[in-house]
């Protein structure tokens, strides 16, 4: 697939033409900053303050309108299409981290917080009453107990590494009810699984860590792998150009010139399904075989904020941030949810009428198990690529980390995209501008230890072995895009990313330049100068999460001259950087990093 591009005077995209078919048109402010696109037809216009932030944006029938404090963070948030309206409200703390949320369906959540900022406690409010959860942390943040006062109580034993190796529901009076235990592979996935009521489960792994065979706890599972890394389940199925599959056992698929799934046809009788997308590769419409379409409507920021179908029922969605946070149908069924900081991880599940399940998920934050307030548990498993192989009761529609299922559709809705899990891969390309890699649209390789970053690129600032090696690591394990610091001049090689992961070395307040053999050459770079390089490369996203030692520590003498705070003061996107140590790879999870022991990640948003 070719990309054609024009560039202005100061050499940023004004225009691209994708596969001789979608034309892509930029405007921007004298500010360098992005106020209007075109995309095949489609209209996104993003209107900024005096500071440069956000403060509305548009595309097609949708609104969001943004309100921010001294400090940049987003206090207020309103979503709208049609006669839908979604009001979130936030309250944080000085640290930076949120410690109340208000919705404008009638509910609050309120979090309470430890000295390591991780959230001890929540309490709901809503026309249903008030309840309150209490969590248990260790040294990492990391949950160890969650106990509904006067009720359950959910535990969670770890290894060294983190990992979880028991969870245990127990009673109101501390009598164990259910146990699931997990036994990890040298090679860092999961090997086995042992439940206390619904049986074991076992994983054959290739060296990759990925796997070959699942069985167990409903799943009878045999994978291979394409050079692409699509995962093959049995010899009737073949596979295209790109990893894309043509044909399964099961269904005949047709993708569209942009690589797009464009059709799926099953081979026993029920109804097929075709797909159209609009300029940015959005899913705007699905139609089945028997006439009924189903139309989404997407905002500014790549959310889907609603779904209407040909039949009159509809379902909106209301948004924190990144986190689809609240369903509400047409037919007055609402589904409420609140998360953890990191936005993928599940905490309780409600509706505007019921009380709240508490959702327990396993290391990569895919929920097994929910609880309702009684001690009461139902239970679900997913195969190796998200099919559902076993289910004890009602559950929740939310499969892997950052997934939510559509159950008319068969697809699962994945943030900036949809997923198969009859096939095992997204349903369209990674949403860039730029050449899009041979594993466009592979998922992560085992669901049990990774998560997808919902596209997020890795910025090398360094060319010593730790930091190539690390940045290699995190792109085999997550298909991210590694971008080297010699690419910086070129203005397009961060555009469209919406996250960025840097890596490289540090002291507080300066980046330092290793050379291959790891010798440390003399050439920095301050915070500053990095943020400069980082938007002169065209990156406009919003998220910054830096793998550098002392990023966020501020140098001695001069309060906010880290390096994390110079980059979101310069870019206006949340930093994430680790405060007071070094940083580490972890010892067991290829590509992630954690931060000393005398460290640990903080935020840190645009002052003024």
């Amino acid at each position: 697939m070719e990309t054609t591009y024009e560039h202005d005077a100061r050499g940023r995209v004004v225009r691209a033409e994708v596969a001789g078919a979608t034309v892509r048109k930029i405007a921007y402010n004298v500010s360098g900053d992005v106020i209007r696109r075109e995309d095949g037809g489609v209209v996104t216009t993003l209107d900024h303050d005096d500071r440069g932030f956000v403060r509305r944006g548009t595309r097609g029938a949708t609104e969001v309108l943004l309100e921010r404090d001294a400090a940049g963070r987003i206090v207020s948030e309103e979503q709208r299409v049609g006669g839908w309206r979604y009001r979130v409200d936030r309250a944080f703390n000085e640290k930076g981290w949120a410690t109340a949320k208000r919705y404008s369906t009638g509910w609050q959540v309120q979090m309470g917080r430890g000295p390591s900022s991780a959230i001890e406690s929540i309490t709901l409010e809503s026309a249903a009453g008030v309840e309150r959860i209490l969590r248990e942390v260790d040294a990492r943040g990391q949950e160890t107990a969650r106990v509904r006062e006067g009720g359950y109580a959910i535990r969670t034993e770890r290894d060294s590494m983190g990992r979880p190796i028991v969870m245990s529901l127990e009673d109101a009076e501390g009598k164990p009810v259910r146990a699931r235990r997990y036994a990890w592979s040298q090679l860092g996935p999961l090997e086995q699984i042992i439940d206390s009521a619904a049986g074991g489960r076992t994983y054959e792994l290739d060296v990759f860590g990925r796997p070959l065979a699942v069985r167990g706890l409903g799943a009878q599972e045999q994978l291979r792998y394409d050079p692409s890394g699509t995962p093959v389940r049995s010899g009737d199925d073949r596979v295209g150009p790109g990893g894309r599959v043509l044909r399964t056992a099961a269904a005949a698929y047709t993708w569209d010139a942009q690589g797009r799934l464009a059709s799926r046809e099953p081979e026993r009788g029920s109804p097929g399904w075709t797909y159209e997308y609009d300029g940015l590769d959005a899913l705007v419409r699905a139609t089945r075989s028997d006439g009924l379409v189903v139309q989404y409507h997407v905002d500014a920021f790549n959310r889907r904020l609603g779904e209407v179908r040909s039949d009159g029922a509809s379902t909106w969605f209301g948004w924190d941030d990144q986190t689809q946070i609240e369903e509400v149908s047409s037919t007055g069924a609402s589904v409420r949810r609140v998360f953890a900081d990191d936005e993928l991880t599940p905490l309780l599940e409600g509706s505007a009428a019921g009380a709240w399940r508490s959702v327990v998920t396993d290391a990569t934050a895919t929920p097994w198990l929910m609880v309702d307030p009684t001690g009461a548990a139902t239970g679900q498993d997913l195969g190796a690529l998200g099919a559902v192989t076993r289910r004890e009761g009602p559950f929740t529609a939310l499969r892997f980390a950052g997934q939510r299922h559509d159950e008319l559709t068969g697809l699962t809705y994945h943030r900036a995209r949809y997923y198969a899990p009859d096939l095992g891969t997204f349903t369209t390309p990674d949403p860039l501008w730029i050449d899009a890699s041979m594993f466009e649209l592979a998922f992560v390789p085992n669901v049990t230890l990774w998560v997808d970053p919902l596209g997020l690129a890795v910025l090398l600032m360094s060319d010593d072995p730790t930091c190539v090696n690390g940045a290699n690591a995190r792109s085999r394990a997550t298909g991210q895009r590694i971008v080297h610091y010699s690419e910086l001049g070129n203005p397009r090689a961060l555009a469209g990313e919406s996250d960025l992961y840097v890596y490289g070395h540090g002291s507080p307040g300066t980046l330092h330049y290793a050379d291959p053999g790891g010798r440390f050459t003399g050439a920095t770079m301050s915070g500053q100068q990095l943020a400069s390089s980082i938007r002169g490369a065209g990156f406009t996203g919003g998220n910054i999460h830096m793998t550098v030692c002392d990023g966020g520590t501020d140098p001695p003498g001069q309060p906010g001259g880290s390096i994390a705070q110079s980059v979101a003061n310069a870019t206006g996107a949340t930093t994430i950087a680790c405060v007071g140590d070094k940083m580490y790879d972890h010892p067991t999870i290829p590509g992630v990093t954690i931060a000393g022991p005398a460290g640990s990640m903080q935020p840190f948003t645009r002052r003024p």
